[in-house]
């Protein structure tokens, strides 16, 4: 187990497979014989509790985030039994906080000087960059936050306050529109963002890579294109409405898939008119 910890800690993003004493068909594995009815019962209560099967793979950092949602007290599932018998005995930590404790520190995120001195020097090179990248869909995000609860505060977890200023003292900066985290100017505060590697480690990456090319097949973009700032927002006023398909769906399929809180208050809607007034937009402006 120290082993194990240590090796997530190292690398949250490392490939995780749940075996079980059954295949995802049900057959029985070459654990069955290794384990208890007991055993079998609490591997498959933790499968349901998570929506998932045996031979599933996740990184380490969505399987800790599976737990804290659908798990955050194991009694349920490790101290079911109100009448306990030889076979079927309840753990005795179960009601200790170990588990709670554990799945805290169970994955790396990165520290609070880390992240403040990412945020200085990416705000410092927004302020003096003649031209700068951002994924598509944070233009989005960049929008919700104008028409957010707090839209003149700057957040210590990215830079969407530091984005919207600069565009609105130069409109015209150019933008390189990328798809994924890469060199986006948004992301180097955050404490998903690994910056070796330029990826984020939150189990919503998938999530947000479709939501990226989501954005560029509205806008008639793809991955790499460089437009002024005042044109890729005036081709998301166009063609983007709402976030309705993008950032939300009416139905949730899957952890990974979840909305974007932020639509449960209309502040894309609100964003956008705001956005549109300051960048002086004409419905009857030709797209480019």
């Amino acid at each position: 187990m120290a082993c194990l910890r240590k090796r997530i800690r190292e690398d949250s993003n490392v490939h995780v497979v749940l075996k079980t004493a059954f295949d995802e068909a049900g057959a029985r594995t070459e654990l069955y014989d290794q384990t208890t009815p007991a055993q079998r019962k609490r591997d498959l209560d933790i499968l349901r509790e998570m929506g998932a099967t045996p031979e599933t793979v996740r990184t380490a950092q969505a399987w800790s985030e599976l737990l804290a949602e659908y798990i955050p007290d194991p009694a349920p599932i490790c101290a079911p039994y109100e009448r306990q018998t030889l076979d079927w005995q309840n753990c005795p930590n179960a009601h200790a906080g170990f588990y709670e404790k554990g799945l805290a520190s169970l994955c790396l995120t990165r520290g609070d000087c880390e992240m403040a001195c990412a945020k200085k020097n990416s705000c410092e090179m927004l302020e003096k960059a003649d031209t700068f990248s951002v994924r598509a869909h944070h233009f989005l995000c960049m929008i919700c936050f104008v028409g957010g609860k707090n839209p003149d505060e700057p957040l210590d977890e990215d830079n969407l306050y530091e984005l919207w200023q600069k565009i609105l003292r130069e409109p015209d900066v150019p933008i390189t529109v990328i798809e994924g985290p890469g060199d986006c100017i948004i992301c180097p505060p955050c404490y998903a963002y690994n910056p070796e590697s330029r990826l984020c480690f939150i189990a919503g990456s998938l999530r947000d890579r479709k939501k990226d090319l989501d954005v560029f097949s509205r806008i008639s973009m793809v991955p790499g294109d460089t437009l002024p700032a005042r044109e890729i927002l005036y081709r998301i006023y166009k063609n983007i409405a709402n976030v309705n398909g993008i950032c939300r769906f009416e139905e949730r399929r899957g952890f990974e898939w979840r909305n974007c809180r932020t639509h449960e208050w209309g502040a894309f809607e609100r964003g956008m008119r705001i956005v549109a007034d300051a960048l002086s937009f004409d419905d009857e402006q030709p797209l480019r």
